[in-house]
């Protein structure tokens, strides 16, 4: 029975960090990208 919670705790544990995670992978590749875009529009002006 402990090792019911003790994998439940460790599995919600993982699944938090994992979405925060996944979430500033994804807001960093937008902002490199979004880098990008302003560097190509500053060559054009």
């Amino acid at each position: 029975m402990n090792t019911d919670k003790l994998s439940q705790s460790s599995l919600e544990y993982m699944m938090t960090y994992g979405w925060a995670i996944l979430i500033i992978v994804i807001v960093t590749a937008l902002l490199y990208r979004l880098n990008n875009y302003i560097r190509l529009i500053e060559w054009w002006l």
